[in-house]
């Protein structure tokens, strides 16, 4: 994947507060491009992404109309970002959906800003929550999988619990895995 920058895709109206997680984001870019110019993009909530009877983003449909949105489309790889929860098909929630072939990749954070009852959680678990799933899901976008290491990064999460239980990196094999070009 040759990459000449990076978009940072921020839903209008419905933006997390970056303030206090844009480093995070920032850092877990800069783990697999350190050097790329990062690019912040205000791009509208795609018509018929929000489904009402879930009070929902559909993630499927954010991140189909990602790849064919002017403001992205040639970007090889797009980060999104949401506070509104989203789903993906049969899924109550997801925390986030990549699209390696696309290079897009959609999180929310509004489930990593609350604990399993749905209160606000400090500052400090919402940001490494945030660096966590970002990780994740440029990890998909390296094309890796779901990794059976629950310690893991790339570990599937079903649940919030199993994001906090994750470690902020890689495990050895999935580090093995990833192209030595495209990592420190």
């Amino acid at each position: 994947m040759r990459l000449k920058s990076v978009a940072m895709v921020l839903f209008k109206g419905v933006e997390p507060d970056f303030s206090k997680v844009r480093r995070d984001i920032e850092a877990a870019i800069r783990y697999f491009v350190p050097k790329l110019p990062i690019h912040e993009i205000a791009v509208a909530i795609p018509t018929g992404a929000y489904v009402a009877e879930r009070d929902q983003l559909d993630a499927n449909r954010l991140i189909s109309e990602l790849r064919s949105s002017e403001a992205v489309k040639d970007r090889k790889l797009t980060l999104a970002f949401t506070e509104m929860d989203m789903f993906y098909e049969k899924m109550n929630f997801v925390f986030g959906l990549a699209h390696a072939g696309w290079g897009k990749a959609v999180m929310s954070t509004f489930r990593l800003s609350r604990d399993p009852m749905l209160n606000p959680v400090s500052e400090g678990v919402f940001r490494e929550r945030v660096f966590k799933e970002c990780m994740h899901e440029i990890g998909h976008l390296w094309a890796l999988g779901h990794c059976q290491d629950k310690k893991c990064v790339m570990s599937f999460s079903s649940t919030i619990i199993e994001v906090d239980g994750k470690l902020p990196r890689f495990c050895n094999s999935c580090e093995l895995k990833l192209a030595p070009g495209l990592r420190r």
